[in-house]
């Protein structure tokens, strides 16, 4: 996966990302195992010394769009 376009987690972790997983698979935009694959995608990153947020690589893995993104952490705005 070319990280170039990924946005950096700066240290912040798990809730955002835990919500974002749980809104796409509620959406029913992604599958749990889709969400499992990003996360270990993240893990493999994070050994790596990259820390990624997983809305971004979930956008990179072509799990969910930036449009979905932004619906899902804004519903008013659907």
């Amino acid at each position: 996966m070319d990280t170039d376009q990924l946005q950096s987690n700066s240290g912040q972790s798990t809730a955002s990302d835990s919500f974002i997983s749980r809104a796409a698979v509620d959406a029913r935009l992604a599958t749990p195992e889709e969400i499992d694959r990003c996360s270990a995608k993240q893990k493999e990153f994070r050994s790596q010394g990259k820390d990624f947020k997983l809305s971004s690589i979930m956008i990179k893995a072509g799990v969910i769009t930036v449009s979905q993104l932004k619906r899902l952490r804004n519903p008013a705005d659907s």
